[in-house]
């Protein structure tokens, strides 16, 4: 029985994004059937796609066909998550106002950054925190002025970015905690770099963001942000990052989509992307593959710069990855992060010392996943079975990896 009802979830999963692409009402149907109505939503609130669909469900005044429950829910969803960025904008500009006053050389990312060229409204978005990028020599000075704010320094990682946060919980934020809530608290990350290289993509995009800063506002808000191109690299190169952790929230894919096609006709912008990325391999393969399944998943037609230079260069193995895995791991929930990035992850390492890392990396999170099961049997079996899963999985793909190759030499 577990196959079918597999079968069916991933059906529904699949229609949502082909209604996202194309609007057509029998893929809204075909979602609407599907009798898990809480499982469903619960994976559109993950994925970031729940206020999307809403908001395209009324823009192509499908809103009428939707059942009642169906109706109720994504509204609902959409008041309380208006209520929740409106509570963070006004605490966004809070942070502009003090940084401009203190002349600190900064531009927001990601979040209120979006609209509109990914994003047609910032409360469509569900973002949970304020990114900023502080030039190096300014850091200390943008602590200090987050502390006056009434923030707290919350820690680093290893890869440069350094957390505060402001308040605390009431009650910690749990799996099954709604999503669109209003928070007590407020985070915020400083970036010291735009493109910093991680545990799981350890390559570094060049770029001086400081000297192509812009100016967007939201209301009475107004605040600096990098520059066209440097946004579409950040936010590939994000979804990236957390496409090789082992899940990816679908809705940046959506919005690489969207950007994409509201540039369309921009060959100066495509040909500026191409020609910086694909100026490090194993960044313009990671582009490559992240665009390759922003296609499959939205129907994205490229513009040709891009498909010549990021896609079609892809090597054969990440091609088969992408055909093969790709999906099922982008349907992936949230709780259940997929581990079969890891069949091609030895190639975006640079050297030994790169796989040394990640292997450490990998092994620390895995202990501290198993220390946190050992009082939870069936989690723990679960773990051990995920894992075997993943083994087979790696021998399978060795196997056909290495029948592929031998094929190869012998035609």
């Amino acid at each position: 029985m577990m196959g079918p009802v597999m079968n069916k979830v991933r059906a529904a999963k699949l229609a949502a994004l082909a209604y996202l692409a194309r609007g057509d009402g029998a893929d809204l149907q075909t979602l609407i059937d599907h009798g898990k109505m809480e499982r469903l939503l619960r994976w559109l609130d993950e994925a970031g796609l729940a206020l999307y669909l809403s908001h395209q469900c009324g823009r192509r005044g499908h809103k009428g066909s939707l059942p009642a429950e169906w109706r109720a829910a994504l509204d609902g969803r959409r008041e309380r998550n208006r209520h929740r960025v409106t509570a963070m904008l006004a605490e966004f500009h809070k942070v502009v106002e003090a940084f401009s006053a203190s002349r600190i050389t900064f531009a927001v990312v990601k979040g209120f950054s979006l609209q509109p060229e990914f994003c047609s409204s910032f409360d469509l978005r569900h973002h949970i925190d304020t990114d900023l990028v502080v030039a190096p020599t300014e850091i200390d000075q943008a602590t200090e002025t987050l502390l006056k704010l009434g923030y707290q320094n919350a820690g680093a990682e290893d890869f440069g970015e350094i957390r505060f946060l402001k308040g605390h919980p009431a009650i910690p934020a749990t799996a099954q905690d709604d999503l669109y809530t209003v928070r007590p608290e407020s985070m915020l990350e400083i970036h010291t770099s735009l493109f910093e290289s991680r545990t799981y993509t350890p390559f570094v995009l060049g770029g001086d963001w400081q000297s192509e800063i812009c100016h967007k506002d939201l209301g009475q808000v107004k605040f600096p942000t990098i520059s066209e191109a440097d946004a579409f690299m950040f936010h590939v190169l994000h979804a990236f990052q957390h496409l090789a952790a082992g899940w990816v929230r679908l809705s940046w894919l959506f919005e690489i989509s969207n950007f994409i096609e509201s540039r369309r006709m921009d060959d100066h912008l495509w040909r500026s992307v191409a020609d910086r990325v694909a100026s490090e391999q194993h960044c313009a393969h990671a582009f490559g593959l992240t665009l390759q399944e922003t296609s499959m998943l939205f129907g994205t037609k490229m513009p040709a710069t891009l498909a010549d230079k990021l896609i079609d260069p892809l090597p054969a193995n990440l091609r088969k990855w992408n055909q093969d895995y790709a999906v099922k791991v982008l349907l992936s929930d949230f709780a259940s992060p997929s581990r079969h990035f890891q069949l091609v992850h030895g190639h975006f390492f640079r050297n030994s010392g790169d796989r040394r890392r990640f292997i450490t990396a990998t092994w620390r999170s895995r202990a501290k996943l198993l220390a946190s099961f050992v009082r939870r049997p069936n989690l723990l079996f679960r773990g051990i079975l995920r894992q075997l899963d993943a083994w087979a999985h790696w021998l399978i793909w060795q196997v056909r990896c290495g029948y592929g190759s031998i094929q190869r030499s012998g035609s």
